[in-house]
Formats: C-alpha cells, structure tokens, sequence
C-alpha cells in the first residue's frame, strides 16, 4: 500500500479524531506552521471577499469631529453648488468657525492652517483636517453633488469621496486587523486545546497508546 504524502495526508486526517491523534508526529514543525497559516488564511476569505464588495466607510472611525462640522450650517452653504469635471462651481465662499472648529465651502489655506478641526469643501477637493489627520480628497469622478439638502446627505457625500480616494488602503488595513485577530485567536485556542490534552495525560484520562 502506497504511503501518503503531506498533504494528503494531513486533510483526510481532519475528519476522524482517532487518525488526529495517531498521525500527529507524521509533521514536522515546518509543515504544521504550514498549514497552520494555510487554515488562517482560509478563514479570511470570507472577510476579504466582504470587504471587497465594500461601498461605504464610516467617517466618523477615522474623523469623529463630522459630526460637529457637518451641520445645517455647511449644508446650507453647499445649496446650489455643483461639480463640474472634478470642481466645484456656482459655489459661494462661505465658512463657520467656533474656537477650535472650521467648516466651509472655499475656506483658504490661511484659514485651514490657523484651525485644528477643518472640513471645507474647496474648488478640487475636500479637506478634513484635526489634530491627528489631514487629508485632501479629490472630487471622484461621477459623482454628483444632488440632493445635498440634510446633514446626512453631506456626512454621506463625504465618506463615499473619502472611500473612493483610500479604498486600497482601507482594505488593506481591514484585513490585516482582522487577520491578526484570527491569529491570535487561533493561538490562543491551540494553546488552551493543548493544556487540555497535557492534563487529560496526566490524569490518565486516555489510554496511553493514543499518546
């Protein structure tokens, strides 16, 4: 009868709790980090394949203060302006400021430099600004400033620009976060599963054969 060969003969294995056990030191160490990272990668497929299909973000995870600069106020100034080949036009230089907060439509650079918590939307671009961040995101192309009329529709306007702008980079840290999680669940799960086996040896909880 033919031997089988890794990895053959690993997956069959998975699926009769007696061969686990008795085909347990068949791997070398090598092979088990192998498939170790193989089965961790599989459970990320699920995620990755959700965050791909991904078509909004939530703003406010890396930029909480739109929920103080996008008000009835900034929704008012954007009333009538439209985007015309990735520019704002028929807009109005308008801006809002209270101590340490700035919004506005055509804000200039003085005044965004002078202001810890900034969102503006400019001439070619968005600005959000605080003290952690800043970023300049360019209009995305096809997308139409209609209907901008609450402060939902603008909050939503932003994210899909800032989603559009840093997808790649948003996906790319999604699936590192939660493929560490993964790992680190895993590990631990693997630790615990073997203190587990360590005591039930102990105890003679088996027979000593399936060890």
């Amino acid at each position: 009868m033919k031997k089988q060969s890794f990895p053959t003969l690993y997956f069959p294995n998975l699926f009769n709790p007696y061969k686990i056990f008795s085909g347990r030191k068949n791997l070398s160490w090598p092979k088990l980090i192998f498939c170790f990272i193989l089965l961790n990668a599989l459970l990320l497929i699920p995620v990755t394949l959700h965050q791909a299909k991904q078509t909004s973000f939530d703003l406010n995870q890396v930029f909480p203060e739109a929920g103080t600069l996008i008000n009835d106020k900034l929704v008012g100034a954007l009333s009538g302006s439209e985007l015309k080949d990735g520019e704002l036009v028929q807009a109005k230089q308008q801006s809002f400021q209270d101590q340490n907060n700035l919004s506005g439509v055509l804000v200039s650079e003085r005044q965004i430099a002078e202001t810890q918590n900034v969102i503006a939307f400019n001439q070619t671009e968005i600005v959000l600004q605080n003290e952690h961040y800043h970023f300049n995101i360019r209009y995305p192309a096809g997308v139409e400033m209609k209907d901008l009329s609450s402060v939902e529709a603008v909050q939503d306007f932003t994210a899909e620009a800032f989603f559009k702008a840093y997808q790649p980079i948003i996906f790319l840290t999604m699936v590192l976060i939660l493929g560490s999680l993964t790992l680190v669940s895993t590990l631990l799960l693997t630790v615990f599963s073997a203190g587990v086996l360590l005591l039930t040896k102990k105890k003679r909880v088996f027979k000593d054969r399936y060890f």
